[in-house]
């Protein structure tokens, strides 16, 4: 079998990965499941870990607001400010 890979080069991912899902030496063959099924199994991965990056940033955002509820924060402002200072002292 011709490697698509090298036809094309890389700036054509898809018909590279098709390539490689098509053949039997393939990760998938290995593991004795179908192309599909492996697809399955890595876009689960991919939402899984799309969500837990939704939920860690989530969980940022509501301990800096807890924190500013609270009156240990800076505001925006302040903020600007002293990275102004930082920047300025730096050039």
């Amino acid at each position: 079998m011709v490697n698509i890979c090298c036809l094309y080069g890389k700036h054509n991912a898809d018909l590279c990965l098709f390539s490689k899902f098509t053949t039997g030496s393939t990760a998938a063959a290995e593991e004795h499941q179908t192309a599909s099924q492996v697809m399955r199994e890595l876009m689960r991965d991919y939402i899984e870990k799309r969500r837990k990056a939704r939920e860690y940033l989530r969980s940022k955002v509501n301990a800096g607001r807890a924190s500013m509820k609270v009156g240990c924060g800076l505001s925006n402002n302040n903020v600007e400010e002293k990275f102004a200072a930082k920047r300025k002292a730096v050039r």
